[in-house]
């Protein structure tokens, strides 16, 4: 959630916010928190359908085709190269357990369209790691009352033509701590962008920690405990009780061929400056005093 800029009266001023203020705030906080977009966008021929790349028609009474967005802002450390290849192969969505799945985000509203239990839609948004839910439409449109319905979700100001509703329940988050029992404990502060962390954990149990990120997060991610590396069984890392020293990286793809790329080019440019031997005042009077028989 870069802030954007208009020129529409002729100087450059910040623009409007993609979500509320409070939901960006969030999106910036220690948990990341995403926002979901719901943007009803007219009626669809089949009677109703999302659209994020991928159309499917719902049993609920709502007959718009909705466009689906994942909004978040990864905290960036302070860093000379900026890899957008990271973040093109680590996803921004989170996805889900099966490899090949639809999008996570999707999947939450396909759920609210085919009726799905409202325990069940919770639990899939909760894997989004969103915070909040966003529908650009006013409270009276079809789809806030079936948003209402989901479990763990209330009402909270939002701008006029708007609704929004904050994730109460389950403790919205990244990096979310469950016990045996699937019921979150805790949450864990994240660092940098895609789930990046340094912590210290306090853990009375053995819990595990559940990564919202997307599908090739586990291929660029190490994770460590007490400094031993530890396995990634999908979205989820085991945790043993007691205090726990927490670090999870994500690896960069490309990061050493964009470095050997800066060095060329800096050693091409030193190359290409104007060097010589300068002409002194010595030599200049060397060669006018030199005569004939001199």
């Amino acid at each position: 959630m870069t802030p954007l800029f208009t020129t529409s009266t002729g100087a450059l001023t910040p623009g409007e916010s993609a979500v509320p203020a409070v939901a960006a705030e969030q999106a910036r906080g220690p948990y990341a928190l995403r926002t979901l977009v719901l943007e009803p966008t007219g009626v669809s021929a089949d009677g109703g359908g999302v659209t994020d790349g991928a159309d499917g028609a719902g049993g609920s009474d709502v007959a718009d085709t909705i466009r689906v967005d994942l909004l978040a802002a990864e905290p960036e450390p302070a860093r000379i190269l900026r890899d957008r290849t990271a973040e093109l192969w680590v996803p921004e969505t989170a996805g889900l357990p099966d490899p090949g799945s639809e999008r996570a985000e999707v999947a939450v509203v396909e759920a609210l369209l085919e009726d799905a239990e409202a325990d069940q839609v919770g639990e899939r948004l909760l894997a989004t790691g969103a915070g909040y839910v966003l529908l650009r439409a006013g409270e009276d449109h079809p789809l806030a009352r079936v948003v209402d319905r989901v479990a763990g979700l209330t009402r909270v100001s939002s701008p006029p033509g708007q609704v929004l509703w904050r994730v109460t329940e389950g403790q919205p988050g990244r990096l979310r701590l469950l016990d045996a029992g699937g019921t979150a404990v805790g949450r864990v502060d994240v660092t940098g962008p895609h789930a990046r962390s340094d912590a210290v954990l306090d853990l009375p149990q053995a819990v595990d920690l559940v990564v919202a990120e997307g599908e090739g997060w586990q291929r660029a991610a190490r994770v460590t405990v007490d400094g031993e590396p530890v396995a990634v069984e999908g979205s989820r890392v085991p945790l043993p009780a007691g205090a726990r020293e927490l670090e999870i990286e994500v690896r960069r793809p490309g990061l050493t061929w964009h470095l050997v790329a800066l060095a060329l080019a800096v050693v091409t440019a030193f190359l290409a400056l104007p060097f010589g031997r300068p002409r002194t005042r010595r030599s200049q009077h060397e060669r006018g005093g030199a005569g004939p028989g001199g």
